[in-house]
């Protein structure tokens, strides 16, 4: 998507697009406000450009020819030409201190949680034979709405539990994943589902925007002596995290 998105940009910028991709580059920026706040920040760039090319510049230039044919001798103004100098550096300082801080996206760091469990033979075994089979197609949607339904029949099972939460968060239900996975990172029991569950719990409020959480769940986890299996990944979302 990002690629497409830079050939679409690239093209909005210079007038170049057709309707056919302005109704393309539309439906990509609603789907990812990061893209969105970026393209705002990009057209802040050339606006200020635009507006000292066409102004200040044009102005400049317009004196200059102004003063070469009174003259016919061309006399550079070193107080002007420093004034510019100091215009057009004050502009890209505002502009890049005043772009939007790009988000790190949750999606790109998910991945899912190896299935460990062993299908029953009786009672919910269908069902759960149905989820792990969804679960490992990476179809997270149908993963969840069957996780779903064993959590319900089954409110006890912290298995149940934290791979209904990771489905969610791998079909970028965020909201619904941090309620499911919040209980189970907060079990007293100690174990790798815990442990784990505090690494998807804070990619759900990473989704959710909701980066102080995030950021403290990710402080959470590099702490316990499990976190093995995503501590590089955590690390890494951690430092490119807002502040």
């Amino acid at each position: 998507m990002e690629n497409r998105y830079l050939q679409l940009i690239e093209k909005h910028l210079h007038r170049e697009l057709t309707a056919a991709e302005q109704q393309e580059l539309d439906e990509i920026l609603l789907q990812n406000p990061i893209l969105a706040d970026d393209m705002a920040w990009r057209q802040k760039v050339m606006d200020a450009w635009t507006l000292l090319e066409n102004r200040r510049l044009k102005s400049i230039l317009q004196q200059a020819e102004a003063g070469f044919q009174q003259s016919k001798v061309v006399k550079f103004d070193f107080r002007r030409l420093s004034a510019i100098a100091a215009a057009l550096l004050a502009v890209v300082a505002a502009v890049w201190f005043l772009r939007p801080v790009s988000a790190p996206d949750a999606a790109d760091f998910f991945s899912a949680y190896p299935d460990k469990i062993i299908v029953r033979s009786e009672g919910q075994g269908q069902l759960e034979q149905q989820a792990i089979q969804a679960y490992q197609a990476g179809n997270f949607k149908a993963a969840a709405i069957h996780f779903g339904k064993l959590q319900s029949a089954y409110p006890d099972s912290l298995l149940y539990a934290f791979y209904h939460g990771v489905a969610l968060v791998g079909a970028q239900d965020y909201t619904r994943a941090e309620e499911i996975l919040l209980p189970v990172s907060q079990q007293n029991e100690f174990g790798s589902y815990q442990t784990n569950a505090l690494w998807y719990l804070a990619l759900a409020q990473t989704g959710a925007k909701d980066f102080p959480s995030a950021r403290k769940n990710l402080e959470a986890y590099l702490k316990r002596p499990d976190a093995v299996t995503y501590k590089a990944k955590a690390q890494l979302l951690l430092k490119k995290l807002p502040t």
